[in-house]
């Protein structure tokens, strides 16, 4: 279900330029967002922060230095001579663009289907690493996903 602006809308027009699938536009006294076009606020920035939180997680327990960077590619190389699960997150790659691409309007359409998909390669590279780290030794509290 798409999300709503109601009634309280003052039409101020902030939110037509933060949407992240430019669906969001004037109407006659308020804002309306296109239900079609609307992608819920979920997927490609936050899931690039999960992905690439969780590695750096993975090579702060390892001991590994890492550059400052939002490459996926790169945080799977430096993984990869220690963690035989890295290259099974191979399509985690993709997340890499939406570090910056996604979060500001207009550089790049949010679809629902592709936010959507980019949450759930994010949920793979999450339950990958969290199982690593349990398998050597990594006390954690219980998830809350």
């Amino acid at each position: 279900m798409a999300n709503v602006i109601t009634e309280e809308c003052v039409g101020c027009g902030a939110c037509e330029h933060v949407c992240p699938s430019g669906g969001i536009s004037r109407a006659e006294k308020r804002f309306v967002i296109d239900p079609s076009r609307c992608s819920e606020c979920v997927g490609f920035y936050h899931a690039q922060q999960c992905a690439e939180k969780c590695l750096k997680a993975y090579l702060v327990f390892k001991g590994v230095d890492f550059p400052f960077t939002h490459n996926i590619s790169a945080l799977l190389e430096l993984c990869s001579p220690s963690a035989e699960w890295a290259e099974e997150l191979d399509d985690a790659k993709a997340l890499s663009a939406y570090a910056i691409t996604a979060r500001y309007p207009g550089t790049y359409k949010v679809t629902k289907k592709d936010a959507l998909q980019a949450v759930e390669i994010a949920e793979h590279v999450r339950a990958a690493i969290r199982k690593s780290l349990k398998e050597e030794g990594l006390k954690m509290a219980p998830s809350r996903i």
